[in-house]
C-alpha cells in the first residue's frame, strides 16, 4: 500500500510542477502582451502628433531606446506618461 501512496503522491507533484510551469508561461506571455500594447499606444500617439508612418515611429522608439540604453517598453511608457501633461494631447 506504501507503493501505491507514494507513486499518487509523485504524480500529485508532478502535475502540481506542470501546473506551476504553465502559470509561468501565461504570467510571461500577458505581460510580453502589455508591453506590445504599450509599445503600439506609443507608436499611435508619434503617428498622430508627429505625422509619422507607423513604421517611422517604430524607428524613433527603437532609436530612444538605443541612444538611452533602455528597453523598447521603458521607451514607450515614457513618451506616454510625458504625453499626459502635454496641452491638447491626441488620445
Amino acid at each position: 500500500m506504501a507503493r501505491t501512496e507514494r507513486a499518487v503522491l509523485d504524480l500529485v507533484q508532478e502535475q502540481g510542477r506542470r501546473l506551476q510551469a504553465m502559470s509561468d508561461e501565461l504570467d510571461t506571455a500577458r505581460a510580453s502582451l502589455n508591453d506590445r500594447k504599450l509599445v503600439e499606444r506609443a507608436k499611435g500617439l508619434l503617428m498622430a502628433h508627429r505625422q509619422m508612418s507607423e513604421d517611422d515611429a517604430y524607428k524613433a522608439l527603437r532609436r530612444m531606446a538605443m541612444n538611452q540604453g533602455k528597453r523598447l517598453v521603458e521607451v514607450a511608457d515614457a513618451v506616454l506618461a510625458t504625453a499626459e501633461v502635454l496641452p491638447g494631447r491626441v488620445r
